[in-house]
């Protein structure tokens, strides 16, 4: 059994100094070595260890980074046009390496600031912050990506908490993953989680969850049009001494680029109360966001809420998020 390394950070926010004038315009991270940037052996080699997820962490003048891993449709286009499928099949294995986030370092203030940055998208999977132990096998077939994984974890967690050292918590997913159409795909999961917590003396909880997500991206229009859907279920079980409770809760949420800058969602929630499943809440939300550039973000919500006491709650939501500095917006 070994432990799995799911995600890798890959700090590139420095300045290059110790190459100037050459990182004066360019990342010193794109300076090219052969035919490749440097940091395209480094994605590939985590890559071919297993990783699932890179964390870029960035700063101004970085853009070229994230255009390199990300998908280039008036390129691609092109090259189908012109016939170039071996120049095409390359640049799209490059957008298709592995899964990215990246996040900004303001300022450099060295490469722990850079892995400190990091800290809120490294955090335990699958909703469970806990030390454990985690295995996962691929189960190759010609269907579908389909990957099974098992955890054990130290018990301490927001959702379980054991009393003493050998109340472990236990987790077990199965992920697939499949390609539709060039521009479709689907990524499906199961997963159950078994362990103790503090409701009552020897009482424990066992979650069982379904999940779902959809994603559109036709490659000809994926400037101006994609669609992500999602849900989810979960049924949750506690058991201890005078009864064994079992609540549901789902969510199911969806989102449509119908314009250049503007996206359109909405999400319905419904939770029965663990300890208390007869009583529910619900609630609906619309939203609209509007991106004046790919530094800024305006995004209105309506979100009405009706609790089982009987009470509804209607908000009005706004968020404007916008980037100080010298990094100027970058018309896409």
């Amino acid at each position: 059994m070994k432990s799995v390394i799911r995600k890798a950070v890959f700090p590139a926010a420095g300045l290059g100094t110790r190459f100037l004038p050459v990182t004066k315009a360019q990342p010193k991270e794109m300076l090219p070595l052969v035919d490749k940037p440097i940091i395209q052996y480094g994605v590939e080699e985590a890559v071919a260890s297993g990783v699932s997820n890179i964390i870029l962490v960035t700063g101004r003048g970085k853009n070229a980074i994230e255009d390199h891993f990300d998908v280039s449709v008036e390129l691609e286009t092109f090259l189908e046009a012109r016939g170039k499928k071996d120049l095409l099949d390359q640049v799209r294995a490059i957008s298709n390496l592995i899964n990215f986030s990246y996040v900004r370092q303001g300022e450099p203030l060295g490469l722990g600031h850079a892995v400190l940055v990091t800290r809120t998208l490294v955090g335990g999977d699958e909703g469970l912050s806990d030390a454990g132990l985690s295995v996962s096998k691929l189960i190759l077939n010609p269907v579908m990506f389909l990957e099974a994984t098992g955890e054990v974890f130290r018990g301490h967690s927001d959702v379980f908490n054991g009393t003493t050292r050998s109340d472990l918590t236990y987790v077990g997913r199965l992920r697939g993953y499949r390609d539709l159409t060039e521009g479709t795909n689907l990524d499906l999961g199961a997963s159950i989680a078994w362990g103790s917590t503090e409701v009552a003396p020897d009482s424990t909880k066992r979650l069982i969850g379904v999940d779902a997500t959809f994603r559109y991206r036709p490659l000809r229009r994926a400037i101006y049009q994609r669609m992500i859907a999602r849900s989810e279920l979960i049924w949750s079980q506690d058991r201890f001494a005078g009864g064994s409770p079992t609540a549901f809760g789902m969510y199911a949420s969806g989102e449509y680029q119908f314009a250049r800058r503007w996206f359109a969602g909405g999400r319905f929630d419904y939770s029965e109360r663990p300890l208390f499943p007869s009583l529910s809440d619900k609630g609906g939300a619309a939203i609209l966001t509007y991106w004046p550039s790919e530094f800024s973000q305006i995004r209105g919500q309506y979100r009405r809420t009706r609790y089982a006491e009987g009470t509804t709650a209607n908000e009005l939501l706004f968020q404007f998020l916008f980037s100080i500095g010298a990094h100027g917006a970058h018309v896409f």
